[in-house]
């Protein structure tokens, strides 16, 4: 199975600060073993990588680049479909809303299984095009992997 990470699952997990732990953190960082253990590959898009490495703040910018090194690029990421813009609207390029149609992109077009996020903007965009296929998986769905 390939997984691929949204940054609101990275962040928390591969900490730079006490500021980046939040209460779900444990949950997380334990889904990314499970992941590993199970030798599921758990992948980062490349617009996530972009997005995480252009932090102004250097300090962090170079702490994260050396935390995600660890996880393999989404390789060939699929391009988004005009169908996504036509369901969705279309996004202002370089937000985070146009990273965000990247993500749903790689699972739409099938680079991936299932997107890890806990992003609520990301569910309700699922949602609106029905892809049944990550949102919630993160706390509801993490019993797969521990029973």
């Amino acid at each position: 199975m390939r997984f691929l990470l949204d940054t609101k699952i990275l962040i928390p997990a591969e900490p730079t600060s006490i500021a980046d732990v939040v209460p779900t953190t444990p949950v997380m960082t334990q889904l990314i073993g499970l992941l590993s253990a199970a030798k599921f590959s758990a992948y980062i898009h490349p617009s996530s990588v972009r997005e995480l490495l252009g932090d102004r703040d250097e300090t962090r910018r170079e702490w994260r680049q050396q935390l995600l090194a660890k996880y393999e690029t989404l390789p060939l990421p699929p391009a988004v479909p005009q169908t996504l813009y036509n369901r969705l609207g279309a996004p202002q390029p370089g937000t985070n809303n146009s990273v965000d149609y990247e993500l749903i992109a790689a699972v739409e077009r099938n680079a991936v299984n299932y997107l890890v996020t806990n992003d609520d903007r990301m569910h309700k965009k699922l949602g609106r095009i029905q892809l049944g296929r990550g949102g919630s998986f993160l706390l509801t769905q993490l019993h797969w992997f521990v029973d």
